[in-house]
């Protein structure tokens, strides 16, 4: 196939494929996908950097979730089950939050919280902390333009959606 000569997709030839069904699934870009591999990773690096206080990494997950659950109480969500490094890094090598550890809907919670997290003076002091808080700036942009629109983005929010998912990509 040459991609320069014709670019577009051949799902395209396929009866009923159109842009217009082309939909954006939040549930599988974000709460399946990039989230269970992004969340983990910044806490991580978060604890490590002593955004919360605490002897040992342990002690800082535990001030963490305390952080954490209360954000969701102030919004009367259900926080996800408090954070234990062992089960996030499970091999001992690259942070992953399985299904088993959050619901959906948790993940979710936690990457708006991660955006608040991200925000704080202390977190964006350099250079690395402001690239991180725009990707959770990015991730959460992306996920409230696709949960204010139901099967189809409205004109208003494709430009958003597009920006949103172009800086998530290039943090």
């Amino acid at each position: 196939r040459d991609w320069v000569a014709d670019p577009r997709s051949p799902l395209y030839s396929n009866p009923g494929v159109s842009n217009l069904r082309c939909l954006v699934d939040a549930l599988h870009c974000l709460d399946l996908g990039i989230l269970q591999s992004i969340i983990p990773s910044a806490m991580l690096e978060l604890t490590e950097e002593g955004v919360w206080p605490g002897a040992s990494r342990a002690d800082r997950y535990l001030e963490a979730h305390k952080d954490y659950t209360l954000w969701c109480h102030t919004r009367n969500e259900v926080p996800a089950p408090r954070f234990v490094d062992s089960k996030w890094c499970p091999d001992g090598n690259f942070p992953m939050l399985s299904q088993t550890l959050a619901k959906g809907h948790q993940t979710r919670m936690m990457q708006f919280w991660l955006r608040d997290v991200c925000s704080r003076p202390r977190v964006t002091r350099n250079a690395h902390g402001r690239i991180r808080r725009a990707l959770f700036e990015a991730l959460a942009t992306y996920d409230e333009v696709c949960s204010r629109n139901t099967r189809f983005i409205v004109t208003e929010d494709l430009e958003v959606l597009k920006d949103a998912a172009e800086c998530a990509l290039v943090c």
